[in-house]
């Protein structure tokens, strides 16, 4: 999944399997040590994108209240 993070505007977006464009506002960003954490709620499920400040490691993940998918990845500045 390649997921694209406009700060300016507060949105990040994707393109699904099908070709659909998705887009959602994230509800905060908090800034760690080494990390900047976005997260959001789109639809039933709480999600969360950590961006890694020093490397290009990057993790996502999604959850309701019975379920959960993570991935990791890398993330670029553009």
């Amino acid at each position: 999944m390649k997921v694209t993070v406009d700060f300016e505007n507060s949105v990040v977006s994707a393109v699904d399997e099908t070709g659909f464009a998705r887009t959602d506002k994230f509800d905060g960003v908090a800034e760690t040590a080494d990390q900047l954490v976005m997260h959001g709620i789109d639809g039933p499920f709480g999600w969360q994108l950590l961006l890694h400040k020093s490397t290009e490691a990057a993790s996502m993940s999604f959850a309701t209240a019975d379920s959960l998918i993570g991935g990791f990845g890398t993330c670029s500045a553009k």
